[in-house]
């Protein structure tokens, strides 16, 4: 066994295992303080979505509106929505109004 470099044990069996067997052979329980690495994957190829929105605002016409049981998510979609508009359509309205099951953002313009 090998102590490497950040004080990582070293043996060929991993940090989980090296401080197993570290635990082991000491009789102290170490748990280790770091997140897993997470292996990435490039992968080619693959179509880009053409809309990346969460929210239906180009199908919604003057009048539409959207449920919202929360007023989180409500608040979420209102910024959403005025963002939208002045990036894409300017021209284009919207208003939430708290209603009788939750809130609802409505397309006025």
């Amino acid at each position: 066994m090998v102590w490497g470099p950040k004080l990582r044990l070293i043996d060929g069996r991993g940090v989980r295992g090296s401080l197993r067997l570290l635990s082991l052979v000491t009789g102290v329980t170490i748990r280790p303080i770091f997140q897993e690495i997470t292996l990435l994957q490039i992968e080619h190829g693959l179509e880009m979505p053409e809309t990346r929105t969460k929210y239906p605002f180009l199908d919604m016409e003057p009048g539409d509106s959207i449920l919202f049981r929360s007023k989180n998510q409500a608040e979420s979609a209102r910024v959403a929505s005025i963002r939208f508009a002045k990036v894409h359509k300017p021209d284009w309205v919207f208003s939430l109004r708290k209603v009788e099951n939750g809130w609802r953002l409505w397309r006025k313009a």
